[in-house]
């Protein structure tokens, strides 16, 4: 199904700069059989120093349980001040999420910036790690 989540974010560039965030996203997620999960999202960041990111990704995961996920993503991390794929980074990372009612869950995921392209080509090593709480309906 689909969600709505909020939570905290930190980006981490060259082991020295960190910004902490808010981030706020969407997404709808299908699962396939009993085990696995696809699904397509995004977030958008707001950081302490007026840094501001938007996160579009895919996920694919597997259900280590019925309410135990765990699940790879790849996606593209832009400037939030304006929507342009030629100025973005590919990323690449790793998730948990796990329920805490039927319609709550809570997870943690990190990313690292792999490909930059225009303004993002020269970008330093980075990550970026995000907790939320998500609503499905």
């Amino acid at each position: 199904g689909c969600y709505a989540d909020v939570g905290g974010a930190g980006f981490f560039a060259d082991g020295n700069d960190t910004v902490k965030a808010f981030a706020i996203g969407a997404g709808c997620d299908y699962q396939i059989d009993s085990r696995f999960v696809i699904g397509i999202g995004g977030a958008y960041i707001i950081g302490t120093n007026d840094t501001k990111a938007i996160d579009a990704l895919v996920r694919v995961g597997l259900l280590l349980n019925p309410n135990l996920l765990i699940y790879g993503r790849a996606g593209l991390m832009m400037d939030g001040d304006k929507i342009n794929f030629s100025d973005s980074i590919g990323t690449v990372g790793a998730g948990l999420e796990t329920s805490i009612s039927s319609s709550v869950t809570i997870g943690a995921e990190a990313y690292t910036g792999i490909k930059g392209w225009g303004d993002f080509k020269g970008a330093p090593d980075n990550w970026t790690g995000r907790a939320f709480l998500r609503y499905r309906f």
